[in-house]
């Protein structure tokens, strides 16, 4: 973050991932000064590899932010700096701007404040793009019929989807009836629902083995750090509610991108609002008068704005 100034501007993202690296990213081309917190701790760790994102389709996660981080910290930008740690606590000070407190208890202050926080488990898929394709032609697989997925015409569309990949599916419905009827009703008669992956076990004892279960989970947006800041947050409790299309919250100059700013949790998606995000940012401060020229933006400038309390 920056300190105040004729010339100054701030910037927060409190996790490196790719909605946070690519906000920084445009910041960066937009010669503002920022400071990225690394947290260390991404929604899709569990997962080997990113899906339906062009050039990078089946690679490592963690390949795609070394090499953005790598574009953004050791190439031509110097404009945004990287703190690995993680933001423990934020607070708005009574000036408009806010306040940071890192886990060793530094403060950083800036005028502008982008969260981008964001689960998967092991060979639970919540969602068929990103996942199943390299089960193609297992023997069966599973769906957890549980809340919150109970709705039988959502059930049944996310089953579809899983059953280009299976050869069989067992509806789970943790013993409900009612849902168990209506699905029933919309399978064709043949169509009886009954690899390495993973196995249920219930309650009698019993068990199965599934190629991998299907489930859309209940999530919850991550943002304990900010619960003094009083963010809206959307009814199901999964993310923050924001102004498309770019993604500023109803306190005045925070944003949020990723997957705590959309259920669409998806790669491609939390890029494209780190992209959006920041030009609102840089609009913002030239509407407050901070417009920087590049004639006074030196190397002196940028060492001095960037600070910690």
């Amino acid at each position: 973050m920056s300190q105040r100034g004729e010339q100054s501007s701030g910037f927060s993202s409190s996790a490196a991932a790719p909605s946070g690296l690519s906000a920084a990213l445009s910041l960066a081309r937009a010669r503002r000064s920022a400071v990225l917190f690394h947290s260390g701790e991404y929604r899709n760790a569990p997962s080997k590899h990113l899906h339906t994102f062009i050039t990078w389709d089946h690679q490592d996660p963690a390949e795609l932010r070394t090499a953005a981080r790598k574009e953004l910290f050791q190439g031509r930008y110097s404009t945004v700096k990287y703190s690995k740690t993680a933001v423990s606590a934020v607070a708005k000070l009574p000036d408009g701007t806010f306040r940071a407190t890192d886990a060793t208890g530094s403060a950083w202050v800036g005028d502008k404040l982008v969260l981008a926080t964001g689960c998967w488990g092991k060979q639970i898929y919540h969602c068929m793009f990103c996942h199943g394709f390299e089960d193609t032609g297992a023997k069966s697989a599973g769906l957890l019929a549980i809340p919150p997925l109970i709705n039988k015409d959502m059930c049944f569309t996310l089953a579809c989807m899983v059953r280009q990949f299976s050869a069989s599916l067992t509806y789970y419905t943790n013993a409900n009836q009612q849902l168990t009827n209506e699905i029933q009703l919309l399978l064709k008669p043949e169509a009886a629902m009954k690899v390495d992956g993973i196995t249920v076990h219930f309650a009698d004892g019993t068990s199965v083995h599934e190629a991998f279960l299907a489930y859309q989970p209940k999530t919850e947006a991550n943002v304990g750090m900010v619960k003094d800041l009083g963010l809206e947050i959307s009814p199901s409790g999964a993310d923050l509610k924001v102004n498309a299309p770019f993604n500023d919250t109803n306190v005045a100059g925070c944003f949020a991108v990723g997957d705590v700013s959309t259920p669409l949790k998806a790669l491609a998606h939390a890029v494209g609002s780190g992209s959006f995000a920041s030009p609102a940012i840089v609009q913002q401060f030239i509407k407050e008068g901070r417009a920087i020229t590049l004639e006074s933006l030196d190397s002196s400038l940028l060492t001095g704005e960037l600070r910690s309390q």
